[in-house]
């Protein structure tokens, strides 16, 4: 995880998305979509849409 995350920021990505255990990415530095006051248009429940 942090490899990918270092390198979509090499590539000037300085957001990443995922879908997943919400316990298991926190300790990354996601947090749950809603956090940033971003909307989940999606029908996952929103504790498992996730932000860095």
């Amino acid at each position: 995880m942090n490899y990918g995350l270092m390198k979509a920021k090499e590539l000037g990505y300085d957001t990443a998305f995922l879908v997943g255990n919400p316990e298991y990415y926190q300790k990354f530095g996601f947090l749950c979509v809603t956090n940033y006051n971003l909307k989940n248009m999606t029908t996952i429940p929103d504790k498992y849409v996730m932000v860095k």
